[in-house]
């Protein structure tokens, strides 16, 4: 049986309908500003299906992000990604350039599908020479907080009198 109007509009819900709620609750209050009062329900809808729930089995394969250091300041992130797609597949390449010149920093930094490519990639390309420079291949470390600002100021940065 559905509860009247009545029942919704005084802000309770009918905890007949099975799994839903076992003790009725106040939905809403009254409130002075006719604005601000919220309409009466007229369905409950089960929280439970709306919950992502990942599925058993297979395992989602996660990316692997290689540092590749050494590099020569010529080389491109397309040469880098053309280089480590040997290894398996490539889901992104990029060459880290400087902020102010544009330049070639000599590093970079590759990302690859799964994890087990990610190693054969390591093992590939680990110290083997590409435009004459020995390359430095490992899994990228995540990045350290680094205190910003300069200002020369504090730990013996000069300027004050003492």
């Amino acid at each position: 049986m559905r509860p009247s109007h009545k029942a919704f509009s005084a802000g309770v819900l009918d905890s007949s309908r099975a799994g839903l709620l076992q003790t009725p609750k106040p939905l809403f209050q009254e409130h002075p500003n006719p604005v601000l009062r919220l309409l009466p329900f007229t369905e409950v809808i089960p929280i439970r299906p709306l919950l992502f729930i990942p599925k058993k089995g297979k395992g989602i394969s996660m990316s692997t992000k290689l540092y590749v250091g050494n590099l020569a300041f010529q080389t491109t992130s397309q040469e880098l990604q053309e280089l480590f797609a040997s290894a398996g597949t490539v889901e992104s390449a990029a060459v880290v350039e400087d902020r102010d010149t544009g330049r070639s920093r000599g590093f970079g930094f590759v990302e690859m599908s799964t994890k087990e490519e990610g190693a054969a990639a390591i093992s590939q390309f680990n110290g083997k020479e590409v435009n004459g420079r020995a390359l430095n291949v490992n899994e990228a470390k995540p990045r350290e907080n680094r205190a910003g600002g300069g200002g020369g100021r504090g730990f013996g940065g000069g300027g004050g009198r003492g």
